[in-house]
């Protein structure tokens, strides 16, 4: 939710932000992260890696 509170007030359209949690250690979420992408987007332009510790 806190995401979609962002983007409204961001002024951003729905289809072009695509909120998605991954934990980099698990193959499965990567590859979750990775289909959620092509399927919302088609490609990806930039990829940020911000890792909570």
């Amino acid at each position: 939710q806190a995401v979609a509170n962002w983007r409204e007030e961001a002024g951003l359209p729905p289809e072009r932000v695509a909120p998605v949690t991954a934990d980099v250690s698990q193959t499965d979420d990567v590859t979750e992260f990775y289909d959620t992408v092509q399927k919302h987007f088609g490609h990806v332009d930039v990829l940020v890696n911000n890792a909570g510790i």
